[in-house]
């Protein structure tokens, strides 16, 4: 804890406190506290503590016939958020309504059962385009959370009378930021955005967090990714693209297929920023692992050096003049990549193997990817 007007700001990235974790649980007889305790006290030293609940914490709605996986995680698991005092949590993601209306509007009963402070989704626009406004030694922190229903994201959007998220449109975020200006010293934007498994930004992405920092913000604080990007001091604020996951165990897709993360999945960055006189002063990262027992480890020594290296190379190359070619040159090597991966999977699978695991939903996304994939080959157009 900080002294008056200097506030220690924590920030997580994406958390999804069920899948895989729930067995080992039961199994090993642990409750929901046990993954974090090894970091407890990096909790401790903080006033504000901020975190994507990226699942519901109910299943009484209906699942969503348009994705291959709805996440959940028990309403007892809240206890796990409590215990590390998280007092800032965005629901502003493509799962928060996995279940639907009911399942988004029973979580927030139990955040709010639960004394969880929660912005980003509601019942309609209006709701979830409130700010949450955290007051801690004698400075106020606004939050507002956006996303996007994009195809490489896929959030919910509210409207005037059905339930979702706020869409991450820039004239709205810099009248939000303009509306919250008065009652705040400090205002933070959490943005759901970005490309799966990508260890950059793209090149719009940049740019809107550029605009949102000269709109007024302070803090951007990006997820979705599920692996770590990079950060850089724009002007009078501090941008981090992508922490990754926090805390997200493996998972099961409808249709029975585990969704096993890569390692650089496990690993993600918890962001220190100390606010004094109501400026982001200092800004610390502690890499953070997911071990195989679930439990997390602030990162030392040579690990801790390592990911720091990689940090700094990615944030290095976010800054640099041509970003926009090297943008367009990594994306295209990257659907490149994932393009053949996702072939080699199929040839494993085999053509019997396929057929049982995959939806018709998988089926015409595999035939779209076999397009893509032809017309590059055949030099029709560039990925």
């Amino acid at each position: 804890m900080q002294s008056n007007n200097v506030v220690a700001l924590l920030l997580t990235g994406d958390i999804m406190l069920g899948g895989e974790f729930l067995d080992f649980k039961e199994r090993q007889n642990v409750d929901y506290e046990y993954p974090f305790r090894p970091i407890k006290s990096l909790f401790e030293e903080a006033d504000i503590i901020f975190g994507n609940l990226e699942c519901t914490l109910s299943r009484e709605g209906i699942a969503r016939r348009d994705k291959t996986m709805v996440l959940y995680a028990p309403p007892k698991s809240v206890s796990a958020l409590k215990y590390l005092g998280f007092n800032a949590v965005s629901l502003g993601n493509n799962h928060i309504n996995d279940y639907g209306p009911q399942g988004l509007e029973r979580t927030m009963e139990i955040l709010k059962e639960n004394n969880m402070l929660f912005f980003g989704a509601g019942r309609n626009l209006g709701e979830a385009n409130q700010e949450l406004i955290v007051s801690k030694s004698n400075v106020k922190a606004a939050f507002l959370g956006y996303t996007t229903d994009e195809r490489h994201v896929k959030s919910v959007i509210a409207t005037s009378n059905s339930a979702g998220a706020v869409f991450y449109d820039f004239s709205r975020i810099a009248s939000d930021i303009d509306r919250v200006g008065n009652s705040a010293d400090i205002i933070c934007i959490s943005l759901h955005w970005g490309y799966e498994s990508y260890h950059y930004p793209s090149y719009e992405q940049v740019n809107l967090a550029h605009q949102i920092v000269d709109a007024g913000a302070h803090v951007v604080v990006g997820h979705h990714p599920h692996v770590i990007q990079g950060f850089e001091r724009y002007k009078h604020g501090i941008i981090f693209y992508s922490l990754g996951n926090f805390f997200f165990p493996d998972f099961y897709h409808k249709n029975g297929i585990r969704r096993t993360w890569p390692k650089e999945s496990n690993e993600s960055i918890v962001a220190r920023c100390q606010i004094k006189d109501r400026k982001i002063d200092e800004v610390s990262i502690f890499p953070c692992l997911r071990r195989n027992d679930y439990s997390l480890a602030i990162l030392e020594d040579e690990s801790r050096q390592r990911v720091i290296s990689e940090v700094t190379k990615l944030s290095k190359d976010i800054k640099s003049d041509n970003y926009k070619t090297f943008w367009i040159d990594y994306k295209r090597h990257k659907q490149q990549e994932d393009t053949y991966k996702f072939f080699q999977y199929l040839r494993s699978l085999g053509l019997k193997g396929a057929a049982r695991k995959f939806s018709f939903g998988n089926v015409v996304y595999t035939l779209l990817v076999l397009a893509r994939y032809i017309a590059v080959k055949f030099g029709w157009r560039t990925l």
